[in-house]
């Protein structure tokens, strides 16, 4: 399903309010970028916000968002209502101001290898060149942590041991600890 057939994702898109509530894949985030650089272009001086309610997905889609919305002239607010996990945190990162409803959560954890090449016949050249990608990857997903987030590397490293290891959730009071939320909030703009 695109976010062409939800009804009611299409009058809050008019609004300037995208929702992720589904992995993050190629298409989703193809089609997130197309709605939301149309509204940019459409309302630069319009507030957007992101509603996140995703278990995660493909880094390498999430972190191309990351940058779209890093290079929005638009005030971008990303809200976790209820679950803004793995992958889908590159994305919250990428919004100006992040709040979080109270009983929301995040999981991180180191990524896993998700990339697909065809037809070859040198299968130690695709496992490397699949390490490779995985490498990079993973440090931009890293950084981003450490520059929005003003996480440590080592912090990082913890929480996706934690999060591996336990499925550790971090509570949303926990994650403004770490500086993943700003502001914890009990009424969301949208309809108040």
């Amino acid at each position: 399903m695109s976010l062409k057939e939800f009804p009611i994702d299409k009058k809050l898109q008019e609004k300037g309010v995208f929702v992720i509530h589904k992995s993050i894949s190629d298409y989703l985030v193809d089609e997130l970028i197309g709605k939301i650089l149309e509204f940019s272009i459409k309302k630069p001086s319009e507030k957007i916000y992101i509603l996140f309610m995703s278990g995660g997905g493909a880094v390498k889609d999430a972190l191309t968002l990351y940058d779209i919305l890093k290079t929005l002239p638009n005030q971008t607010i990303g809200i976790n209502m209820g679950r803004c996990d793995s992958a889908a945190i590159a994305i919250y990162a990428g919004c100006k101001i992040r709040q979080a409803l109270p009983n929301s959560r995040f999981i991180m954890h180191a990524m896993s290898n998700s990339f697909t090449i065809k037809s070859t016949s040198d299968e130690e050249h695709v496992i490397e060149v699949n390490r490779e990608m995985t490498k990079e990857i993973l440090k931009d997903f890293r950084e981003i942590h450490e520059k929005e987030f003003n996480m440590s590397t080592e912090t990082f490293w913890r929480l996706c041991k934690d999060g591996e290891e336990a499925k550790l959730m971090i509570s949303a009071s926990k994650a403004k600890d770490y500086g993943i939320v700003h502001e914890i909030v009990t009424e969301v703009p949208l309809w108040v």
